[in-house]
């Protein structure tokens, strides 16, 4: 919160960089999040459909 407060009242265009680059961060890395769960969840139902038989 304290963080969030001193980011929000300092305005200068490096701070306003900073903050893309960590919007974008989070975006890539929840993306590639979502990415190895549909990977894993593939595995597996197909282990999973292979071990039925």
């Amino acid at each position: 919160m304290i963080l969030h407060h001193k980011y929000a009242f300092s305005r200068s265009p490096s701070d306003r960089v900073l903050r893309k680059q960590r919007k974008l961060t989070s975006l890539i890395i929840i993306n590639a999040i979502k990415d190895i769960i549909y990977f894993i969840s593939i595995i597996y139902m197909i282990s999973v459909s292979n071990g039925v038989e």
